[in-house]
């Protein structure tokens, strides 16, 4: 489909949302395309306040129409996500919300300015914890949503969990070629993190599913989440736990930052916080997406490093940090110390193959002790 085309078709879309025909779509700008092509364009309209709007066309079913299913239920909920404006199910497009100037997490990190990164780090928990309260118990209106659109059979946590467990072979490569014993009870550990990935329970809430410096928009306001290709109904702290192992920020930020989280969540939804089963739900979800993300890195790293994320990291570096989170996480829960004595091992037998990279930390974070020892990570 041509790009006058998709504007002709979205067009329609928009006009039947705004209840006018007062409005033209022009100048459309491709900004990328992978699983979607995604275009921005400019509204002219007498009518409606509205001056550009983003038209995304699917090209995977499963990531593209989750992400529809998520902002439709969202924009009913909360203020957290950009406006649906309509799409075409047999047409595959969609048109939504431009937030405006784009600036996100990534942005401000770069900036490196300490203050605003306090600020947006907060900003941003308080988003995740309210889309967690607020969702927790609307959960089957999203199913009714996601039902209802293509690719809803291949996507969820059941199907998340059956592809995690499958993938220990890859976990017990890396144990084989670093010379690591196979942990006690380890599939008893594997089955009961799958089972409490599955089974959340009271922890059931609506996740974003992909926390990266880029998927948000920041404002003086608040932080919007965007990118919804991941979102589905999940444990309320597979998000934030992400903050520590998959985009692992310096220990105090994250410390700060799950404190901020912790706080908002207990205004909402205080039993959550003060279970006490919450230190373990957090240590079973940093261990789920550890173990998860060391399945991610080839075991031919050993021979030759590889970039990872941006580039300014390296699947080492993030082999070395993640084998560190999962040990600090998990170490003081008894049912998860043989996942702290494997990251303890494995970090150990990194750190002596790549001394020079030390322990891994990311480096492009900048100088992260604005609130050394005034908040601890939950463990």
């Amino acid at each position: 489909m041509d790009l006058s085309t998709l504007l002709n078709y979205a067009q329609v879309i928009v006009r039947k949302h705004f209840s006018t025909d007062d409005l033209i779509l022009t100048t459309p700008a491709v900004i990328k395309d992978g699983r979607s092509l995604v275009v921005r364009c400019l509204v002219d309209s007498n009518t409606i306040d509205t001056t550009s709007l983003f038209i995304k066309q699917i090209h995977d079913d499963v990531r593209g129409f989750s992400e529809w299913a998520a902002l439709i239920f969202l924009s009913e909920v909360l203020d957290i996500v950009p406006q649906f404006y309509g799409g075409d199910r047999e047409k595959r497009i969609y048109a939504i919300e431009d937030l405006g100037k784009s600036r996100n997490l990534e942005t401000v990190f770069a900036e490196a300015n300490l203050p605003g990164i306090r600020k947006h780090l907060k900003g941003l928990a308080v988003t995740m914890a309210k889309m967690a309260v607020e969702t927790r118990h609307r959960l089957d209106e999203f199913k009714q949503c996601r039902v209802t659109l293509p690719g809803n059979q291949a996507v969820g946590r059941f199907q998340e969990a059956n592809q995690w467990l499958r993938n220990r072979d890859k976990l017990e490569n890396w144990f084989e070629v670093l010379g690591l014993d196979i942990p006690p009870h380890w599939e008893h550990v594997l089955t009961s993190i799958a089972k409490t990935y599955v089974e959340p329970g009271e922890f059931l809430a609506f996740s974003h599913g992909d926390p990266a410096p880029t998927n948000n928009h920041v404002s003086n306001r608040n932080v919007r989440l965007i990118d919804f290709e991941y979102g589905a109904l999940r444990h309320l702290l597979y998000d934030i736990t992400g903050w520590y192992i998959l985009c692992p920020l310096p220990e105090s930020w994250y410390a700060e930052m799950h404190h901020h989280f912790c706080q908002a969540l207990f205004d909402g939804y205080p039993m959550a916080v003060c279970n006490e089963t919450y230190p373990t739900a957090w240590a079973t979800m940093c261990a789920y997406r550890a173990l998860a993300m060391i399945t991610w890195f080839p075991t031919s790293i050993l021979m030759e490093n590889r970039p990872w994320a941006t580039g300014q990291w390296t699947m080492r570096e993030a082999l070395l940090s993640t084998a560190s989170r999962l040990h600090h996480a998990t170490k003081d829960i008894s049912d998860l110390r043989p996942l702290a004595d494997l990251g303890e091992q494995m970090f150990a037998k990194c750190t002596a193959l790549w001394p020079e990279l030390g322990d891994g930390r990311v480096g492009q974070w900048p100088d992260s002790g604005f609130v050394q020892g005034k908040y601890k990570v939950w463990r």
